[in-house]
Parts: structure tokens; sequence; C-alpha cells
């Protein structure tokens, strides 16, 4: 295969012998044909005089861009010659052949889950080329600002490209691109961003929902719960064994404390849904904000717990004064 739209290079060895005989060859002829049989001149070269080697290598650069043919098409390619008496050669050399490509390999990333749960995983692509096929792929990553050239093996089957990455550390974020070049010396682009990304968390997570209604005044329907849902996220390595429900309440600009409302066996379904019964946690006053927090348990151990954000909130309202007359002072937090 040949970079056909931008040029191509035929190359030939004329021998020593053939050039300083008594007359010598003046010069060699290029042909180039599309069907191996009606030959057309593309080229000449004048025939250098040393005559201190054996052989003699020649080159001439074929540019297609003279002769529009189509990718894919194939180019066959020979040489003929005279010497300076004007003999021509009758027997030409026997052809050679091309095909020209100059599209790049294409590739295509299995995605990545926004978070990933251990220190090891596996990151996969697949890469297809239309003509010459792909000749291999390079392979980035970072998990800092600079991209490097991943360390270890990328295996291969078919098209299918498989990088595992081992010593990830928690809350590490990993992005990955891949530049791949099939057999014609064509390269895909360079993405500059990373075409698949993730963030390392090497405890089980849940994922609460948001809540809704997240705000409830006099008109509400249920003027007691807030429904919580939510699922868990982790690895078959790291089963969750349960879950911790923590709810904080604000009611001013001092941000309340974090308190463990309940917690709640794992079931095979992995779909969590729980009332929260916000008049009966604070019968005196339920009105304000409520923020929310799930934490997933394993048998290896239980995470820290994070008492600086929120994965779910909603305001409670029942004298309708309005949302931001619950709203903390963040400055405060």
């Amino acid at each position: 295969m040949a970079q056909g739209r931008l040029r191509g290079l035929v190359a030939w060895v004329g021998s020593r012998d053939d050039q300083c005989t008594a007359t010598g060859i003046e010069k060699f002829y290029v042909e180039y044909s599309t069907d191996n049989k009606n030959w057309a001149k593309y080229s000449d070269s004048t025939s250098g005089s040393s005559c201190t080697s054996s052989t003699q290598t020649k080159d001439k650069e074929f540019h297609n861009s003279s002769y529009n043919l189509p990718e894919g098409a194939t180019v066959y390619f020979r040489v003929t010659w005279h010497d300076r008496a004007g003999n021509t050669q009758k027997n030409p050399s026997a052809s050679i052949s091309t095909r020209l490509d100059w599209t790049p390999p294409t590739l295509t990333f299995t995605p990545l889950d926004p978070y990933t749960i251990g220190t090891s995983f596996n990151v996969q692509w697949t890469a297809n080329d239309n003509l010459s096929g792909v000749s291999g792929c390079g392979f980035n990553s970072r998990s800092t600002a600079a991209w490097t050239t991943a360390p270890g093996t990328i295996t291969r089957n078919g098209n299918q490209f498989t990088y595992t990455v081992t010593g990830a550390q928690d809350k590490q974020r990993w992005g990955f691109k891949a530049i791949c070049t099939d057999n014609a010396g064509n390269s895909s682009a360079d993405p500059g961003a990373a075409q698949v990304s993730t963030t390392i968390s090497t405890y089980p997570m849940a994922q609460l929902n948001n809540i809704t209604p997240n705000l409830v005044q006099s008109t509400a329907t249920d003027k007691e719960n807030l429904v919580l849902g939510w699922s868990g996220l982790t690895s078959p390595s790291v089963p969750i064994t349960g879950f911790s429900v923590y709810a904080r309440h604000t009611t001013g600009a001092q941000w309340g404390s974090w308190k463990k409302w309940k917690d709640v066996a794992s079931n095979p379904s992995n779909s969590y849904s729980e009332k929260f019964p916000f008049t009966t946690e604070d019968p005196a006053n339920p009105n304000g904000l409520w923020d929310f927090q799930v934490v997933a348990h394993n048998a290896q151990g239980d995470p820290p717990f994070d008492n600086s954000k929120a994965q779910a909130s909603a305001v409670v309202d029942l004298q309708d004064k309005g949302q931001g007359s619950y709203m903390p002072d963040m400055a405060k937090r």
C-alpha cells in the first residue's frame, strides 16, 4: 500500500556492467499502468556515470495529484531504458504494484464508567482501516496534567485492543487516547483531549438520585416525607454489604451537623428507595435545608466519611417563605 494522494517512491537498481559498456545507459524510463497491460511513461532519469560500485540505485517520486487515481486503485510500475547509441531495451523490467491508500484508521473506545472501583481496570478500543489494515496503535494515558506513553503491553485480538491499568490510586482521574496507524503509514489524528476517562475509587460507592420534588411547600402532595433513591457502584471483587444513610438539617446561617439516619441492607436488585420523614426527624421545626449522603459498606473496610459534601438536597418550606430563606452562609460551611 502507498500513501498515493501525496506521493510514492519508485526505486530500482541498474547494474554496473550495463552502465560501463562502450555506450552505457543514457536514460531510464519509468512507466505506470492501472491494468498491467497498457503502459504510459511518467518519468525518466539520466543515468549516473559512476562505475565504482556493482549497482546503482535510482528512484523517482510518483505524485498521484497529477493523475487523480482513486483511492484503492492498483498501480503497476516497470522500468525500461536506452543506451547512448539510441538502442532501447526491448524487454522492460518485471512490473511491481501497489494500492493507493491515504485514509487513516478510525478508532472507537469502549466507554468507561464515570467512576471505576479498584486499582486495576481495562481500557478497550476498536480500530478499523478501509484498505491496508491496522498496523498498530500508540496509546497515551494521564493521571496528572501531562500525557505519557502508557507503560506495559497492549494486547490485540483482531481489531480489538486492550490495555490494563494497574496501580491506580483513590480519587485519581485517568484519561486515555490512542493514535492508530495502518500498513500504508497513514495515522489517525491526535485527538488532543482524552477520548475516555474515569475517576478511581478504592471503595464501593452509592449513587444518590436527585430528590423530586426538591422544594416542599404547603401545597405539596406529601408534606411529611422526602423520597430518597439510590444504587450501588462496585466491582465483583468488592461486594457491597449494606448502606448507611446520613442527613444534615440546616435552618439558618450556620450549617447543621451530619447524623446517621438508618442502615439499609444490600439487595440483589441494587435499587433502593426510602422515605425520609422530616416531620418526625425534627417535629419542632422541619423547615429548612435537608442534605443527604449514602455510604456503601463492604467487608474490606468503610470509606472515610466526607462531611464537606452532600449527594442530594431538598428544601422544606411549609410556611411558604421562599427557598432562599433557608440557605446557609457558604463561608461558614
